[in-house]
């Protein structure tokens, strides 16, 4: 999922690469080659091409020195954040915490997140969205997450992605208007009655509305197609509430969650039809 719009200069996009959220106990001694690697890589394309400015090329005495001084800061950094790992034990949510704030050390234009929230409580996962969304100017922000309110909070443009291909792509409030079945219609009520309810439902409002698998607790939610007038739907429940026994209802605007499972159940069905067919 892709968050926010690109933006900054071109030497902060490749400064970016190394900040990999979860990869810090991999990335220090590569990182430090590389930042070593690249300074007399660039001089030598810069001899090849025939570069003889000197004002243009760094001293041979004083890009070894920065080479030098790149290492040893880079492999510096890494061990702090090592020995910060091990102060934070062994619980994952603390280090993905420190691995998002890594990720946007240096001010880079491009960051790549996977997963930033997984195993945080409610409270840590809305304050690392904010602190998210904080960043999010003059940045190019790719995230990827299972978390349908992550990519409703966080992402300016969403990709759905089933068996490795991309299938859906799209702002989620375009992908919600565009791909959405149509509304969720949410009732609670005794067990008893709801199959009574459900043939209300069928008989007055939608013959193809589906009854959800998750409902539960006393709530149970149907799915009704986009063709359903909202003043019908007002009408009907009102007139059987206190029959039926609801004690509460609402109806709402099927969710990103929604068209991410319709997508991907379409996706897996075709799928199947084409390996049949082969």
């Amino acid at each position: 999922m892709k968050v926010g719009g690109g933006g900054g200069g071109g030497g902060a996009a490749s400064a970016s690469t190394p900040w990999l959220c979860g990869s810090y106990r991999q990335a220090a001694r590569p990182m430090a080659c590389a930042l070593s690697l690249s300074l007399w890589k660039g001089h030598d394309h810069e001899e090849a091409n025939g570069v003889n400015d000197k004002s243009v090329r760094l001293p041979r005495r004083q890009r070894t020195a920065t080479c030098l001084f790149l290492s040893c800061l880079t492999l510096t950094l890494w061990t702090t954040v090592g020995v910060l790992v091990f102060f934070l034990g062994s619980s994952s949510g603390p280090q993905r915490r420190l691995s998002v704030a890594i990720a946007f050390m240096g001010n880079p234009s491009i960051v790549l997140l996977d997963e930033p929230s997984s195993g945080l409580d409610p409270r840590s996962r809305y304050r690392l969205w904010d602190c998210i969304q904080s960043q999010r100017a003059g940045k190019t922000i790719v995230l990827t997450t299972h978390s349908m309110e992550e990519c409703s909070r966080l992402c300016g443009r969403v990709g759905i992605m089933s068996a490795g291909r991309l299938v859906a792509v799209g702002a989620p409030s375009g992908l919600v208007l565009n791909l959405s079945t149509g509304y969720r219609l949410t009732a609670s009520l005794p067990a008893a009655r709801v199959e009574a309810l459900g043939a209300v439902v069928r008989g007055e409002l939608a013959a193809d509305a589906v009854l959800l698998p998750d409902s539960l607790g006393g709530s149970v939610t149907f799915s009704l197609p986009r063709s359903v007038h909202l003043g019908r739907v007002f009408d009907v429940m009102e007139a059987s509430r206190e029959r039926l026994g609801v004690d509460d209802w609402g109806v709402s605007q099927s969710t990103l969650e929604d068209v991410f499972i319709s997508i991907v159940e379409r996706d897996e069905a075709a799928r199947r039809c084409a390996d049949l067919e082969a």
